[in-house]
């Protein structure tokens, strides 16, 4: 699979941290098990407060993208394919669905 980036919003003044992080399972008091990947400045703005991350994606699986936000952080959730295809997923429900389905393959 040819690596693919996922990007997530920085915003200094807005709440919540952002990252990527792959989804290994459920855990009873957060909800996912989560591995959370390196991100890097894609772009910046002069003073730092504002950019853009990216982080660096080389296996396939399904992932929680957190972008901050006005009323908290932003949550999307992303399925990467064997052939390096990024599906958007409806939220965490079919994320746990996907998550599932792959661990019984």
């Amino acid at each position: 699979m040819k690596p693919v980036e996922l990007y997530v919003r920085h915003h200094a003044y807005l709440s919540g941290k952002p990252y990527v992080a792959r989804l290994l399972g459920t855990h009873p008091r957060y909800g996912f098990d989560r591995e959370f990947l390196p991100l890097r400045f894609a772009h910046r703005s002069r003073s730092g407060a504002t950019g853009t991350k990216v982080a660096l994606i080389t296996e396939p699986g399904i992932f929680e993208c957190q972008d901050p936000g006005k009323r908290g952080p932003v949550r999307t959730y992303v399925e990467v394919t064997d052939s390096g295809e990024v599906v958007s997923l409806s939220g965490p429900e079919e994320a746990l669905e996907r998550l599932t389905s792959l661990a019984a393959l």
